[in-house]
């Protein structure tokens, strides 16, 4: 199904949802993209779908996660069923860099989402001044999967993205603290997540680089300064002490 047709179809349903979602705390993780998800342990559903098996004949979504590191997003999409997100060019991830609707491109006709950015397999392209395809970004976009067709994809592009074309020429794309994501898929009958109802409910806020725990060694070290310290202090009172003269 082409894009143009499910926009008909959604326009046709009069479809009128507002984009004010709380954002999904951020996960703060280092993943790799290789088709194994196991680094992505502990991090749960950012969205899960709502209407059960509703595209039997194609990319039929079930859950969606979100984690970032201070390089990339990182985005794992779990499907219902094996099929191919990818060769087909024809399921799409947007994000929504700064939280306006009334700016970028609006997926399906939709005015409750307005795109930054569109990832479609291994590629981006700018949508920030409103078109489909404004050109393509040369940020680094990878994916990996066990396998195709198969039910466990995961993506990553690089946060530092910026524009190629028009006024947005040289502007960061993907620098806010809190990105919007909606995911389509035009295979089948066509899915979206979050599900039509809900289109342009999904945010995410990036989690900031954990401050790191003090290692034993350094502890240790503290632990030796701070008795060192503490020997010196009373030798030298009693020194100071010793030193005074008797009473007489």
């Amino acid at each position: 199904m082409k894009l143009r047709t499910i926009q008909r179809r959604l326009t046709g349903f009069g479809l009128v949802c507002a984009f004010g979602a709380s954002a999904f705390a951020g996960n703060f993780a280092n993943i790799t993209i290789d088709g194994s998800t196991a680094d992505w342990a502990g991090i749960a559903p950012a969205y899960t779908d709502e209407d059960g098996v509703n595209n039997p004949g194609g990319v039929d979504y079930q859950n969606v996660f979100l984690a970032n590191d201070a390089s990339y997003l990182y985005i794992r999409i779990l499907l219902k069923q094996p099929a191919d997100p990818i060769s087909a060019g024809n399921t799409y991830i947007w994000l929504d860099n700064d939280n306006n609707s009334t700016t970028g491109f609006h997926p399906f006709g939709n005015p409750n989402f307005g795109s930054s950015v569109m990832i479609i397999g291994d590629q981006a392209y700018q949508e920030a001044g409103g078109g489909f395809n404004e050109g393509t970004l040369s940020a680094s976009v990878a994916y990996g999967a066990s396998s195709i067709p198969g039910t466990d994809f995961e993506f990553r592009i690089a946060l530092n993205t910026v524009g190629v074309s028009g006024a947005y020429t040289g502007v960061s794309l993907l620098d806010s603290a809190t990105l919007g994501v909606q995911l389509a898929s035009e295979t089948g009958t066509g899915d979206s997540l979050p599900a039509w109802v809900n289109y342009g409910a999904l945010s995410y806020t990036i989690a900031p680089q954990p401050v790191p725990e003090p290692s034993t060694l350094a502890m240790a070290g503290l632990g030796l300064l701070f008795f060192a310290r503490r020997f010196f202090v009373r030798t030298n009172h009693r020194v100071t002490i010793n030193q005074q003269p008797m009473a007489i």
